[in-house]
């Protein structure tokens, strides 16, 4: 099996979850398993693995394995069907977009001197969590609905009204998972219960190694396992089992891509897998440049593979630049930060001007306004 390993597919998934989605449908093509794997809890994330095109048989949740909960199937979870069920009156609270760009439904009900906040995802239909306290507005705990219809989480709340518990359930309603937290929200303990055995870790990393190992093992060992996403590669790297283990670059792996071979600033994205780089079976880069970069500063007998991120479809319809209604025109789609390299388009498309006088330069992405220095000092047509 092939494994490629980032923390989550949400609704608005960053370009590294869109190419981990593209070599798994690379690998499915040629018949060669493979599987996206995701580390982070997140009560939605089955909802959003069908939104991105995955199924049970090509994603899987460290969570979902460990609670038992895959290839569960849907029930009905609504808020009309909570509040048949219980007494009080429901004031209908309308409709809010909470983080990660997802709309929800707000209802509070008063029974008594006890309150609840119900939300409901728009999108699904489905109860997505349950807020228990009084009408003194003292917070007891909350509980996290799978978009599936089950309760998988409940957030045990303090006297400060700060998470000191989660407890996490199968579908079935057992308890499996107790991750315990300290006064600042960091980790002190996690108890997990599986294959018969209580075990205990005093950090997610650890939790994610066992992870690993666990369907490394279960899938023959020696599998291929693919970090993408730097909070997995220590853990990653701590595996016990045999397995050839490799972290994607998908970036620039210093602060200035200027100075590749002396600035002392890494990319913390990739500092770990640079830093103790035979940790691992290799990495791999999507250009030659870079790799021969990463060679140079960090050792010449490093395993470096060049795998390009960038993919254009088979089936693609190509067309003529001289039957393209705007035959001069550059189109960037990014997030505008500084590893992207934007400013060097900027630049690149004021000199095109020189030569191309109705070249025009399109950049799609948020934050826009950290290019306007470099634009005014390069100008071009910038939309």
């Amino acid at each position: 099996m092939n494994f490629f390993v980032t923390n989550t597919v949400g609704k608005q998934s960053s370009g590294i979850e869109h190419s981990e989605m593209k070599r798994l449908q690379l690998f499915l093509e040629h018949q060669v398993p493979a599987t996206i794997v995701t580390t982070n809890y997140y009560s939605r994330f089955h909802f959003n693995f069908k939104e991105n095109g995955l199924t049970d048989d090509t994603s899987l949740n460290m969570f979902d394995f460990f609670l038992g909960n895959l290839h569960v199937p849907q029930r009905s979870n609504t808020v009309k069907e909570w509040l048949a069920n219980h007494s009080g009156s429901a004031t209908d609270l309308g409709t809010d977009v909470v983080e990660g760009n997802i709309q929800v439904h707000g209802w509070r009900v008063i029974d008594g001197d006890q309150q609840f906040l119900l939300r409901e995802d728009v999108q699904s239909g489905q109860i997505s969590s349950i807020v228990y306290g009084t009408t003194a507005n003292f917070i007891k705990h909350s509980e996290i609905y799978d978009d599936r219809g089950f309760k998988t989480l409940d957030n045990i709340m303090g006297a400060d009204g700060r998470v000191t518990e989660q407890r996490f359930f199968s579908h079935t309603g057992e308890q499996i998972i107790i991750w315990r937290l300290d006064g600042k929200g960091a980790t002190r303990s996690i108890f997990l219960k599986h294959q018969g055995e209580q075990r205990i870790f005093m950090n997610n990393d650890g939790l994610i190694t066992y992870f690993l190992d666990v369907i490394n093992q279960e899938n023959g060992g020696d599998n291929l396992i693919i970090s993408d996403r730097y909070e997995n590669t220590p853990a990653l790297a701590r595996m016990k089992t045999p397995a050839r283990r490799y972290v994607y670059i998908h970036n620039v792996h210093v602060s200035d891509p200027t100075d590749p071979l002396h600035d002392p600033k890494l990319n913390y994205n990739y500092a770990y897998v640079l830093q103790h780089p035979r940790q691992f079976t290799g990495m791999i880069t999507p250009t030659y440049h870079q790799a021969n970069d990463i060679k140079q500063r960090f050792g010449k007998d490093l395993n470096v593979v060049i795998i390009p991120s960038g993919s254009i479809e088979p089936s693609s319809n190509r067309i003529a630049i001289n039957d393209r209604p705007r035959q001069h025109h550059i189109l960037s789609v990014a997030r505008i930060s500084p590893e992207k390299r934007l400013d060097l388009l900027v630049r690149v498309a004021a000199l095109v001007k020189k030569q191309i006088p109705d070249v025009i330069l399109d950049i799609y992405g948020s934050r826009i306004v950290k290019l306007s220095a470099t634009v005014k000092t390069h100008p071009c047509e910038l939309v």
